[in-house]
């Protein structure tokens, strides 16, 4: 069973650990707090997990 339909969209937000906010912040960015984020992104690990993971199901 798919979980979205051919044409489909995911859309989702996360915050980028890429951007200048979170260079200027380090391990003191407000979202490393738990339970705020439990897994956080940038644009190469997104790629990873939708592109090459889940495209090749």
């Amino acid at each position: 069973m798919a979980l979205l339909k051919n044409g489909g969209f995911l859309v989702f937000s996360t915050p980028n650990t890429d951007s200048f906010e979170w260079a200027v912040a380090g391990t003191n960015h407000v979202q490393i707090l738990p339970p705020g984020h439990v897994n956080l992104f940038n644009l190469r690990s997104i790629k990873y997990y939708l592109i090459d993971l889940v495209l090749k199901l």
